[in-house]
């Protein structure tokens, strides 16, 4: 468990590292039209993480379930595979992503 959360950390600081030099302007400023802007990916990243806690947190909270059929036969190492682009849940769809002073740190 803490080889897992040291690696969590390690790709958090990669990822300030990356996203901290960046001006508010290439921050916030989409490729194209129909891409995210870096802000909003952090952002989008930010929701993902509040969800799985949340997830987390409802799952220990409850008894042991057992795991279901697909979840079997599809494992979860298939959502890094971006062969076919999938658009996020509005839950985690980065609808007001914070200004860079704001939005990291």
């Amino acid at each position: 468990m803490k080889r897992v959360l040291r690696r969590l950390d390690s790709v958090h600081e990669k990822l300030l590292g990356v996203v901290s030099p960046l001006g508010p302007h290439v921050y916030s400023q989409r490729p194209a039209e129909d891409e995210w802007s870096v802000a909003e990916i952090v952002h989008h990243l930010c929701l993902v993480e509040r969800r799985v806690i949340k997830e987390l947190e409802g799952a220990i909270s409850r008894p042991p379930q057992g795991v279901g059929f697909l979840r079997r036969l599809i494992p979860t190492s298939i959502v890094s595979v971006r062969l076919i682009r999938v658009k996020a849940p509005g839950a985690v769809k980065p609808l007001e992503a914070p200004a860079k002073e704001l939005g990291i740190e």
